[in-house]
């Protein structure tokens, strides 16, 4: 029997041993199979993670496109921008997490589809914007391709996740199962092996542990990704976070800081507390503090932009709170930024009431909720400042009296303000998508429909387009409006809408048909009596009513003068009334202006020698202009007049006739009067305005000449305005538009363009002149002359010389006069000059005036001549040409051989870096290749067209063939075309040479 069981020892030894072994085996797998499932619920939280933050971000990218096609404001582009590789990162995530799953993959191909029409969208609709304003963007939008790829976003997102959930679903329960099994076995397995049991067991559920964390804090990941992607409110969703953070992880306080406006303080926003702490003193004070930067727990985190972990507050001098956390039995803390766009604008903290080791792995995890929670922020201010924009320019739109009318560039009208569609009768949805002119507010009368249909033309070209029109109301009242169209820009100059207003004169009008009728009483009712008195005044003074004393006749003679006084002044009143109520009417005809200076003058001579004044006349141009004769003559009268009273006896007033600034014909009239003090400048030209200032009070006067007479300026569409000096008298100018272009009257000139830069010749004789003219044509320079130092000046205001040659004798002054008002001019004072004179040369002279090259004495050395021509051409420096081109080989070559020619070369590779260039340096020729970045060749020339000095000479050199039409679009001033396949770089050089003869160094110049 012993032996028997000795026999069987070893089997059941073994028995027990095959079962421990077996028993590892069995453990081993479920362990493995429970790992697995738990991988299996971590990647389906992933990918629940992944969907929610993809829809989030897409929302963003829209938000952005949003606010942007709204305001046109770039500021709005920086959620889109952010938004678009994040798109792109999160597809290509889902894709790696789904690649298991065949049906989720081909959702997400789908979804990939559509993602990649609403950012064809976005990115559509705010390039259009950009470049061609609201209304193009808006007729994209209004196709609602990217609402139907939007709404297929939502649909596939919603569709993986409802998947994923039921995965997950699945997944749970088969981990809970396999977490049973495996707890089976290993108390099965404990049975065998105690130690192995602890140790094994010990080091599974650390691992375990670890992941059962993962999982946690994947769920909570995805819970408040969820919530932040669901929610329009801040604090609610601020709150969600609280509680999901703090039921995970036992915390027992979480508060929210933002940062104020001005970004210098951190605010509580929210406190949650878990009971009994709602009411403690740390959540009272916690609510009622700020914290700077760097102060306390919430200012150390936003200063170290990473999470803060404190083991316990107590310990902590930093916290600040300390004291009211004691109080309420709180050790544990724990901090994270809210971030956005890489700045820190926020910081959630918790508290706990227990002492908690560091957890770097939630640290990092909350890094990332704090991310989540800034993007949330950023989408939620900007659809806040959409809406006020919108809420604003609604309250704005339709609480205005006016009727206001939003309309597109092409017509259409897209949104009237609340006051006109209640004047019309009509809702919204009835006009709105018409073109303007086919509304009711116009198709009541044809001519009303084509003055409106004229003025949309005007303002969409740029302009601003007003007129009056009548309208009848919904009740059937006729009102009158004075309607204006006027364009609206965006930030880049593109133009968006129109908007078009109409204000109601009706009682305005009412009030100047009063105001008409009025006049036309008093006109009738004032000048009737006053001709019968000024007439019977005159028949009395010349004796028809028989003889009267030397007495009566004098005061006979005040009677009369005063009753002529009173019929100017009502004339200058119904002339002031007419011309305001826009019934004076202009009898223009082509008019010599010279002859408007002798008309004046014979007519006004009498008063003149009656005063004792003196009338000089100075014709320096001549030419016609269109205008009401007579009303010109008024004006010249006027200011006349006004000279010879404000002059003393023996002085005389200086009439002018001389070039305008511009394109205009510019009168003056000059006294020596007493002038005018700045501070009574402002009374001139206001209706009965006289200078208040003791020695003009005697001078007679209604107040209404010079307003009158900047009405009738104005009339002509010219301009009026006063020089004056106290002491020294006063200047009266106005200025008429000229039919030609106004000339000097000087010596023939050859006809040149203004960007040439000439040899001025300043010499009143002739013959010298002539003499002179022939060596500087014989080194190459153009030449144009003036006899006189006021000639001079005109001619420098049209050119800029490339040398002077002058005379100091002239009739009207010393040359060297000339020579001090240059040194003050920038752009002139370093022109070299020749003095070519019959004075004696003053050694001081020429040391005060450094662009003096030479002074040269009558008669004149012809090779001294010549010398100080060259050392002028020096002086001045080379030739600049502009050189436009993309290609550097060809620029290079072009470079080398202008430089050869003795040419200061600026290059450009691009049409912008040209155009700045241009401006900076003013070069005297352009070598222009049309196929450069943009703005291309035609754009560049078309900016330079607009240029003050943009007349340059142009050679076009480009491969491109340039047909009639475009070289009509490419001339600036002398043009020429080359084609790059056809004409050699020799070529090119040789019509530089010609285009620039005069600049160029002569061939013997030393």
């Amino acid at each position: 029997m012993k032996s028997s069981m000795q026999s069987r020892i070893p089997l059941v030894a073994g028995v027990l041993v095959l079962a421990m072994v077996i028993s590892v085996i069995l453990g081993m797998r479920a362990r493995d199979k429970q790992i697995e499932s738990r991988r299996l619920v971590v990647h389906t939280y992933q990918v629940l993670t992944t969907l929610e933050q993809l829809n989030s971000t897409v929302k963003d990218a829209e938000t952005g496109q949003r606010g942007y096609l709204l305001t046109g404001s770039d500021s709005y582009l920086a959620d889109y921008s952010r938004a678009i590789p994040k798109i792109d990162q999160l597809l290509s995530q889902l894709k790696e997490l789904t690649s298991d799953n065949p049906v989720q993959q081909r959702r997400l191909d789908t979804l990939s589809s559509r993602s990649n029409e609403k950012l064809s969208e976005l990115a559509q609709t705010i390039d259009l914007r950009r470049t061609s304003g609201f209304e193009a963007a808006r007729k994209v939008v209004l196709t609602n391709r990217g609402k139907a790829a939007m709404d297929g976003i939502r649909r596939l997102v919603a569709e993986m996740i409802a998947t994923e959930k039921e995965l997950l679903q699945g997944r749970e329960a088969d981990l809970d199962d396999d977490t049973q099994r495996s707890a089976l076995l290993s108390n099965w397995f404990s049975l065998f092996s105690i130690v192995s049991l602890i140790v094994a067991g010990a080091l599974l559920r650390r691992f375990v542990g670890a992941q059962e964390q993962i999982e946690r804090d994947l769920k909570i990941k995805y819970s408040i990704v969820r919530t932040l992607n669901e929610s329009d409110d801040l604090v609610t969703a601020l709150r969600s976070v609280e509680k999901l953070i703090s039921d995970s992880n036992r915390w027992s306080i979480a508060a929210t800081w933002l940062l104020d406006d001005a970004g210098q303080t951190l605010t509580c926003r929210d406190v949650l507390a878990q009971a009994p702490l709602v009411e403690s003193d740390f959540v009272t004070e916690t609510k009622s503090r700020t914290f700077k930067f760097d102060e306390g727990l919430p200012g150390r985190c936003w200063a170290s932009e990473k999470p803060i972990w404190v083991v316990d507050v107590m310990h902590d001098k930093t916290t600040v709170r300390t004291n009211s956390a004691d109080k309420a039995g709180l050790h544990g803390a724990m901090a994270f930024p809210i971030s956005s766009g890489g700045s820190v604008i926020g910081v959630l903290e918790f508290f706990s009431d227990v002492v908690q080791a560091p957890n770097q792995h939630q640290l990092l995890f909350y890094e990332t909720v704090g991310q989540e929670i800034g993007l949330l922020i950023a989408r939620l201010q900007a659809q806040d400042k959409v809406a006020i924009s919108e809420g604003k320019f609604k309250a704005i739109f339709d609480s205005t009296y006016e009727f206001i009318g939003l309309i597109s560039p092409d017509g259409v009208l897209l949104e009237g303000n609340e006051t006109a569609l209640r004047f019309a009768g009509v809702k919204s949805a009835q006009v709105v998508g018409k073109p303007f002119w086919d509304t009711p507010w116009w198709t009541h009368l044809e001519s009303a429909q084509q003055a409106c249909k004229e003025a949309v033309a005007t303002a969409a070209s740029g302009g601003l387009a007003r007129f009056e029109s009548t309208h009848p109301a919904a009740d059937g009242r006729q009102f009158e409006f004075d309607v204006s169209i006027k364009p609206v820009y965006d930030d880049h100059g593109k133009l968006t809408y129109l908007i078009a207003e109409g204000r109601d004169i009706t009682d305005k009008k009412e009030a100047e048909k009063r105001v008409s009728e009025f006049y036309s009483t008093v006109s009738h009712e004032l000048r009737t009596p006053l001709t019968s008195i000024r007439g019977s005044l005159g028949l009395i003074e010349g004796g028809l009513a028989g003889a009267i004393s030397e007495k009566a006749t004098k005061l006979i003679k005040i009677a009369r003068s005063e009753s002529d006084r009173l019929i100017r002044l009502i004339n200058d009143i119904l002339d002031l009334r007419k011309i305001e109520a826009g019934m004076f009417e202009l009898k223009k005809t082509t008019v010599e202006t010279e002859r408007l200076v002798e008309r004046t003058i014979e007519g006004i001579t009498g008063m003149a020698q009656g005063r004792h004044v003196t009338l000089v006349s100075e014709i320096k141009t001549t030419g016609p202009v269109m205008c009401d004769e007579d009303r010109v003559v008024q004006i010249l009268t006027n200011l006349i007049a006004n000279a010879i009273k404000f002059s003393p006896a023996g002085e005389s007033v200086n009439i002018t006739l001389q070039p305008g600034a511009s394109t205009t014909f510019r009168f003056s009239v000059a006294d020596r009067g007493p002038g005018i003090p700045n501070e009574q400048m402002h009374k001139l030209f206001g209706k009965f305005q006289q200078i208040d200032q003791s020695d003009t009070r005697k001078v007679e006067g209604t107040g209404l000449g010079l307003a009158i007479t900047k009405m009738l300026v104005e009339q002509h569409d010219g301009t009026i305005g006063v020089e004056s000096e106290v002491g020294k008298g006063s200047t009266f100018w106005f200025e008429l538009p000229a039919i030609f272009c106004p000339a000097p009257m000087n010596h023939a000139q050859p006809e040149l363009d203004s960007h040439i830069r000439p040899a001025l010749i300043i010499e009143d004789d002739d013959s010298i002149s002539e003499i002179i003219k022939e060596h500087l044509q014989q080194d190459n320079f153009e030449v144009v002359r003036a006899t006189s130092i006021a000639e001079a000046r005109a001619l420098l205001e049209q050119y800029k010389p490339y040398l002077i040659v002058l005379d100091l004798n002239l009739p009207d002054g010393d040359g060297l006069d000339l020579l001090r008002s240059l040194s003050s001019d920038e752009q002139r004072q370093q022109i070299p000059v020749v003095v070519v004179t019959g004075r004696d040369k003053n050694g001081t002279v020429q040391c005060g005036y450094p662009t003096i090259i030479d002074w040269i004495s009558k008669p004149f050395d012809e090779n001294a001549l010549h010398k100080a021509f060259t050392a002028a051409r020096q002086k001045v420096g080379p030739a600049h040409v502009l050189l436009v081109e993309d290609d550097p080989a060809a620029r290079e070559v072009m470079r080398q051989q202008l430089e050869n020619l003795g040419i200061a070369c600026l290059e450009a590779k691009d049409g912008a870096e040209a155009i700045k260039t241009f401006r900076d340096a003013n070069p005297d020729l352009i070598i222009l290749d049309l196929a450069i970045p943009a703005p291309d060749g035609f754009a560049v020339v078309d900016v330079l067209r607009q240029e003050p000095n943009g007349c340059k000479p142009l050679i076009v050199y480009t491969a491109m063939d340039v047909n009639q039409e475009q070289k009509e679009l490419l001339k600036l001033g002398l043009t020429a075309y080359l084609t790059k396949s056809v004409t050699s770089v020799d070529s090119v050089i040789g019509t530089v040479r010609e285009f620039l003869d005069g600049l160029l160094p002569r061939d013997d110049s030393p």
